[in-house]
């Protein structure tokens, strides 16, 4: 079948898959490098070897690339981490602990103490942890509506 690999998946979604996930890991390893006030989406586009106008259709701010590289950088998702273990908040905790502990979880942690600066930031990043939580919360007994 024309445009499809050999692995079955399209390959105009395999380049755009490469291109997300070459666009995330330049942020985050300027995030961790720099922080966040010290780098610009020009120079993750260069730093990723991605052209700048692409980049900038994907994600028309740096904002929108941070959270959307932080929520596909959390190495577990809460949903599946309960599920997966009876509910239990501890390995959630654990998986959490272990990226926050990591050269681009200490950037993480950095950011959101500076989130009140960049309104946008901030719901970017709200939206992104509220996507990634999915309905953890209400599956662990929490209730979703606390901050």
């Amino acid at each position: 079948m024309a445009g499809v690999d050999a692995t079955g998946v399209p390959k105009l979604r395999r380049r755009r898959d490469a291109f997300a996930n070459a666009a995330r890991q330049a942020a985050l390893a300027m995030l961790a490098e720099r922080g966040y006030a010290n780098f610009s989406l020009a120079d993750v586009a260069v730093t990723a070897g991605i052209h700048r106008a692409s980049l900038y259709r994907r994600w028309p701010t740096k904002s929108a690339l941070v959270a959307d590289a932080i929520a596909t950088a959390i190495p577990v998702s809460p949903g599946d981490a309960l599920s997966a273990h009876g509910g239990r908040l501890e390995e959630l905790a654990r998986a959490l602990a272990r990226f926050i502990e990591s050269p681009v979880g200490r950037a993480v942690v950095r950011l959101l103490l500076a989130l009140p600066d960049d309104l946008e930031l901030e719901a970017a990043t709200r939206n992104a942890w509220t996507e990634l939580m999915g309905g953890a919360p209400g599956e662990a007994g929490v209730d979703p509506e606390l901050p």
